[in-house]
């Protein structure tokens, strides 16, 4: 049963959605947002930042393949509305984003105000998208 979940391949809301994540990127670092807070941070850690063009399009590829597992798990757990697909979002954020960036930040030694500022971001982001893709089922 779950090859033919995964196989589920729907491809106008997966791509949809991922159109529309990255949108919350481009507004959620634009300087008017915490653009110039993260930027700050980054040049703090002396960090070189990838150019936008192929880090878009490197972004719209990996936001596909997110998309399309979590849309293969709402259709194996049976979710059909904009409610259950943000729960399902948010369950990912924290029990799975979280811990796993939480754990880089502290092996990296990254500042916790620029963790919190990327996890928000990710929660948010894939809460939104998990929503959506509830909503299309």
């Amino acid at each position: 049963m779950m090859h033919k979940i995964l196989l589920a391949f729907e491809p106008i809301p997966i791509l949809s959605v991922a159109l529309m994540i990255i949108v919350f990127n481009a507004i959620w670092y634009a300087p008017f947002a915490f653009g110039k807070l993260w930027l700050r941070y980054h040049r703090r850690l002396n960090k070189k930042l990838p150019e936008a063009k192929s880090s878009i399009a490197f972004t719209l590829c990996t936001q596909l393949i997110t998309f399309w597992i979590i849309n293969a798990l709402q259709a194996g757990l049976g979710i059909t509305d904009l409610y259950d697909g943000a729960l399902l979002g948010l369950v990912i954020g924290l029990g799975l984003i979280g811990p796993f960036s939480a754990a880089n930040a502290v092996y990296f030694g990254l500042p916790i105000r620029l963790w919190a500022m990327d996890f928000a971001h990710h929660l948010l982001g894939l809460t939104i998208a998990s929503a959506v893709l509830g909503a299309f089922h």
